[in-house]
């Protein structure tokens, strides 16, 4: 089942020419990237607040 909601969260990220999204699978919270194939990695920075349940 989660990774049915993770196939399914790739998927309309790919339609929506989204890079990444926040997932929450019962008691936890995520974010999922997705990597541009034809571009070059790169840093990125995620703060998680748990006393807001917020991801920036």
């Amino acid at each position: 089942e989660s990774l049915n909601k993770v196939e399914s969260l790739v998927e309309q990220l790919e339609k929506s020419n989204k890079t990444n999204a926040a997932i929450v699978m019962g008691d936890v919270i995520g974010v999922l990237q997705i990597q541009p194939k034809n571009k070059p990695t790169k840093d990125i920075n995620i703060c998680y607040s748990s006393s807001q349940n917020m991801i920036n």
